[in-house]
């Protein structure tokens, strides 16, 4: 972790799905994706799921961009 720039904030284990969850900080979403091919390849981890995490602060810049967007469906 700490050669990709990154760091673990904190693991659990949980029920369900998967068997723990560790959330990590990364400087960026190659970083992440080098990190989760790292450990599928080793072959220790059976199946894991990467999910990048918005602050609220992203997450309200992000929806602003889509207001802006111009998207429209398809009808």
């Amino acid at each position: 972790m700490k050669k990709l720039g990154g760091s673990v904030e904190g693991g659990w284990l949980t029920f369900g799905e998967y068997d723990y969850v560790i959330i990590c900080r990364l400087p960026n979403q190659v970083s992440a994706a080098a990190f989760a091919v790292a450990v599928a390849a080793g072959g220790a981890v059976g199946s894991g799921k990467t999910t990048p995490l918005l602050t609220f602060e992203e997450g309200l810049k992000a929806m602003r961009q889509a207001g802006r967007s111009g998207y429209r469906p398809p009808r």
